[in-house]
């Protein structure tokens, strides 16, 4: 290929290279033997995950019960405003105006409103407030608070954090932390917060009585004894009712031994 310039001609010329060649890739074969590694990993991934918090620092206690003060713990804040950088106002709703302008405050015929504002989705109603730790609704308690007793107020609003929450993190969360770490509500348990995983409750019921229930018993779990401890020995022995279904059942054994490793056994048992 020839190319004319304004003073010259230039002749380009292309020599075709073979590339080399890559060496071949090992051969693989699937195995239905579990890697320890990687079971390992897991392992520990979940155990930490399910008692991690338990190491936090920063907590309160309430009626001798842990629970964390706030839930930022798990879920990083959009927006943190520290109240003591700013020049303090006489009421919550002047704050929210002047300071923390990511909320709206206004007024209805029915009372005070509270909104996060650019949300993926207009807020339909005001958000979930977690103060010191508890979740309330109360937009009139968020509102009494003197601002010169907050220490900080932190917004959650990204879709994805708020997917986490499921209604409750609907129209966005307002996080208080107070200096006083107790400006609450009465207490009650089912408000506070511990962490994102939802526990699932399995009854121990006693089936021990004189007139036996004529219902069919058939529930999938036949006992569930998160407190089973072991003697010197490493033994110990629990009781409990089997269902009116009969087939295998399996027994299902996870802890820690006295030097913090956690272990796990499984056994089936055939029921006549």
């Amino acid at each position: 290929m020839d190319i004319i310039g304004r003073s010259a001609l230039y002749s380009l010329e292309w020599v075709a290279r073979q590339a080399p060649l890559l060496p071949k890739a090992l051969g693989s074969q699937s195995s239905t033997e579990q890697d320890a590694y990687a079971s390992f990993v897991k392992e520990t991934a979940i155990i930490n995950r399910s008692y991690g918090f338990f190491a936090a620092s920063e907590f309160v206690s309430i009626d001798n019960q842990p629970t964390f003060r706030s839930i930022e713990e798990e879920v990083t804040p959009d927006l943190t405003f520290q109240i003591e950088d700013y020049v303090l106002f006489p009421t919550m709703g002047e704050l929210i105006k002047e300071v923390a302008r990511p909320l709206y405050y206004g007024h209805k015929k029915d009372g005070n409103v509270v909104r996060v504002r650019s949300l993926d989705r207009p807020a339909t109603a005001d958000p979930t407030y977690v103060i010191d730790g508890i979740v309330i609704r109360n937009t009139n308690f968020f509102l009494s608070l003197a601002p010169v007793d907050v220490e900080q107020i932190k917004i959650i609003r990204a879709s994805h954090k708020l997917f986490r929450f499921g209604l409750m993190g609907k129209n966005g969360i307002v996080i208080v932390n107070t200096k006083s770490g107790n400006a609450r509500e009465p207490v009650r348990p089912e408000n506070l917060v511990d962490g994102l995983s939802k526990s699932h409750v399995f009854p121990n019921s006693d089936y021990s009585g004189s007139q036996p229930d004529p219902t069919p018993n058939f529930r999938t779990c036949l006992y569930w004894n998160p407190y089973v401890t072991t003697d010197q020995e490493g033994k110990s022995e629990i009781d409990f009712y089997l269902s009116d279904d009969a087939g295998e059942m399996i027994i299902q054994v996870e802890g820690f031994n006295n030097l913090g490793e956690w272990f796990f056994a499984q056994k089936s048992i055939n029921v006549d």
